[in-house]
This record gives structure tokens, sequence and C-alpha cells, in this order.
């Protein structure tokens, strides 16, 4: 049975959640944590810090934040890019081939497979710069979508 999921439109709700999991990594794994911990900050710094519009965390069986992107013909949020506790999953229908180099797995995880992941927290953060390049890249390039700012 999949565990409903937990939701709010209350940016609190999100900014809490976000603490207390980047919280949560960085007590599993000090090291990889720390680096899940910077690359939510840059992820940050890409859609901005607009919950639950820009990014949303989600509880479900699993507990992730999740960064969103705006569908201009639907006029919807989207998932986007799913940060788990040990890879970053980009979702297929927002995938550019170009980065492909980046994401060699395809899918996992999310739903019945329909995303593309990678481990990035155990590579540090120099070798991050690409995986938030290539997330720019795939968030900002689309004229179907774009990210919600403030």
């Amino acid at each position: 049975m999949k565990a409903k999921s937990i939701e709010s439109n209350d940016p609190a709700f999100h900014r809490e959640h976000l603490r207390l999991w980047r919280a949560e990594v960085t007590e599993r794994d000090p090291e990889s944590g720390s680096n899940a911990n910077i690359f939510v900050d840059k992820l940050l710094d890409v859609f901005t810090d607009n919950p639950p519009f820009s990014w949303r965390f989600r509880i479900t069986t699993y507990k992730n934040p999740i960064f969103r992107v705006h569908n201009v013909k639907s006029g919807r949020d989207n998932d986007f890019l799913l940060v788990g506790t040990r890879e970053i999953i980009i979702l297929k229908k927002f995938f550019d081939v170009r980065f492909r180099h980046l994401f060699p797995r395809s899918s996992v995880f999310y739903g019945s497979g329909v995303g593309s992941g990678v481990n990035v927290f155990h590579q540090g953060v120099e070798n991050q710069k690409e995986y938030i390049e290539a997330a720019r890249s795939m968030a900002q390039n689309s004229p179907d979508w774009y990210i919600r700012t403030l």
C-alpha cells in the first residue's frame, strides 16, 4: 500500500522539515551529510527559497526536499529534482540528454522508474558543480517551464 503524502502550503512547514532532514543526514554520515547540505544550499540559490512553489518538502515512505518548476501550459508546479539521503534524482520528463554523462543510471526511485539518479554526496563539493550547472540549465532553458521566484 502506498503511503499517503504529507503536504502543506505553509512555508514554515517546509523550512522546518528541511532543517530536520539536514540534521538527520548529517548525523547519519557527517561527511556526505555536509556535502548534501551544501548541495541543497546551491540548489536553493538556483531555485530560490519560495516553498511550496520553487521547492517543497514531501513526507511519504521517504522524506526529501523536492525542487520544482512551473509548467507554462498547464499552469501547475511540477516536481523537477528530488534530493534523497543518498542521491539526487532528475525526473525524466525534464531531462536534457546533453547531461547523460552525469546521470548514467535511469529508471530509478521515483514512481514507476521515471527518474535518472546519481549519488553526488560522496563525491565532494568540487565535483557537485557540474550537477548544479546541469540542474540550472535543465530548469532554466526551456520555454515550457520556469522557476517560480518570490
